[in-house]
């Protein structure tokens, strides 16, 4: 048999009613800083089971995701999670604004 895992989408619930996650677990749940704080951000996040890590797996890279690349040589060192799925520069202009 097969063994199942759930994904919350708590997006828009964290903001008037939160999930309580021990009474109700989930191996991801979604969240929109958006949709918490009001303000346009971009910013989100995926929450994910230490348990559940290691199912994900990227299929592209982008810039601080590696640790390692290789340009004459086929070589290419991924860095572990959480650090391995956070593409690129995190919108610390956002952040700070969301505390005004």
């Amino acid at each position: 048999g097969g063994e199942w895992r759930v994904l919350l989408d708590a997006a828009k619930a964290c903001a008037t009613d939160p999930p309580d996650l021990t009474q109700y677990p989930a191996d991801f749940v979604a969240l929109s800083f958006y949709k918490i704080f009001g303000y346009p951000s971009g910013l989100g996040a995926l929450l994910v089971r230490r348990d559940a890590v290691g199912l994900l797996e990227r299929r592209y890279f982008g810039g601080g995701t590696v640790s390692v690349v290789g340009v004459n040589k086929d070589l290419l060192v991924r860095r572990e999670a959480p650090e391995g799925f956070e593409d690129g520069t995190v919108s610390f202009l956002s952040i700070a604004a969301l505390v005004h």
